[in-house]
């Protein structure tokens, strides 16, 4: 670390004050004062200027000593300019000055201390983040007080001080931390809890959606989360039958002894999302878990849906979903089997069945949708079944695995 040059603190803080004060922009200083909804004021000096700036003077003057640098920030704290602040967190985040336990104390002061996201999402995760590396000991006692903390952006932090820790995160911890503010309705934290997930997302998408679609938490938060999917081009198949066919399906006939057809009436979000999983994982099926809970809700519980199970006495081997919002016609929105009864010959009985009910009702055309995303056998099963492809599209279909991972 390069040696100060200013043995006064204060002279070294009025230094690097005098330095940006000569190269204040007031028109810039106007624009990013109304950018940040004029909470602080501004010299006007952008980032690209304010790190050259920056270089230029510790260059000249160096770096705090240990014993110092806590007093220079709160000087540097007290000065209305918020390039300033931004200056004196970079400097503090330098690693020298991690190695001390009692850092933590600056760390809090910096948090809560003429707060907001710009300042404080930087010292979340890179001094109070890389701090806690260090001291990986503290981490409960710390950030356990910041969750529970009135204070919003400590709470923010205990959600964020994890951003970079990608196979380190302790998931945990984080999965924790969000239950614990799933209920909140503050924005910065819904934004905070989201990024979050985000971000480890890059690390492991399957945790990601396995935490979110067992657990109602705010949209906000369930958008964000999901944000990171992957995209990929695929051709979709749309397939109808106009006419009733003879298939002669009166009730559960076909179906093995054993199965039966169950009408899955008012299920819960979550409940309702282990079941679509437990079909749709394999295939890539993302439509509903990417809706926030209240959405999904709104749509299982529209008298114009019709869910069933196929029930192998407890165990779940089916699934089907009707929507019948277009008058005179219904959609078989989702079908299949779950995994452990492929193979079982159930596909053909079931899905006879969601024939024979479907047409139980007044209407002229029955339909459905099938990709390449789906079994190899879905469209050459479905035509056998009497569907006959009306339209063929390629589409980019969001997922949240690349095609072939599990």
């Amino acid at each position: 670390m390069a040696e100060t040059k200013v043995h006064n603190i204060t002279e070294y803080a009025e230094s690097l004050v005098a330095l940006f004060s000569s190269n204040a922009d007031n028109a810039k200083a106007k624009a990013m004062q109304a950018y940040m909804k004029h909470k602080f004021s501004f010299l006007g000096i952008q980032a690209t200027q304010r790190k050259q700036l920056t270089s230029k003077f510790t260059g000249q003057h160096g770096y705090p000593a240990k014993g110092d640098i806590a007093d220079f920030v709160k000087l540097i704290w007290q000065q209305p300019y918020r390039e300033l602040h931004y200056v004196a967190q970079e400097i503090a985040s330098r690693k020298e000055y991690l190695n001390d336990e009692r850092y933590i104390d600056l760390v809090e002061y910096m948090i809560t201390n003429a707060s907001w996201w710009d300042t404080v999402d930087f010292i979340s995760a890179d001094i109070a983040g890389n701090w806690f590396l260090k001291h990986p000991h503290m981490i409960p006692e710390i950030t356990g007080s910041w969750i529970n903390s009135d204070n919003l952006w400590l709470r923010r932090s205990a959600l964020l001080f994890q951003l970079q820790y990608k196979r380190k995160t302790n998931t945990t911890l984080l999965f924790s931390y969000i239950r614990q503010v799933a209920h909140e309705t503050e924005f910065f934290i819904r934004k905070a809890a989201g990024w979050a997930l985000r971000q480890y997302a890059k690390t492991d998408m399957q945790a990601v959606v396995d935490f979110v679609t067992s657990l109602t938490v705010q949209p906000l938060t369930h958008t964000e989360a999901l944000k990171r999917v992957g995209k990929v081009k695929s051709t979709v198949w749309y397939l109808q039958m106009t006419d009733k066919p003879r298939l002669n399906t009166t009730s559960h006939a076909g179906l093995p002894d054993g199965f039966t057809v169950q009408p899955f009436n008012n299920p819960g979000v979550i409940e309702y999302l282990r079941i679509y999983r437990l079909v749709g994982d394999k295939y890539k099926w993302s439509d509903r878990l990417m809706l926030p809970h209240d959405k999904v809700k709104k749509l299982i519980a529209s008298k114009d849906t019709d869910i069933f199970l196929l029930k192998h006495n407890d165990n779940v081997a089916g699934f089907v979903e009707f929507d019948y919002s277009k008058i005179g016609e219904t959609e078989i929105v989702y079908f299949g089997l779950t995994e452990k009864y492929i193979g079982m010959k159930l596909g053909k009985p079931f899905l006879a069945w969601a024939i024979d009910y479907a047409w139980d009702r007044d209407i002229t055309r029955l339909w459905l949708h099938t990709c390449d995303l789906d079994h190899e056998a879905a469209l050459p099963f479905y035509q056998k079944m009497g569907f006959r492809i009306f339209d063929e599209k390629i589409v980019e279909q969001k997922i949240f695995f690349k095609h072939g991972n599990t």
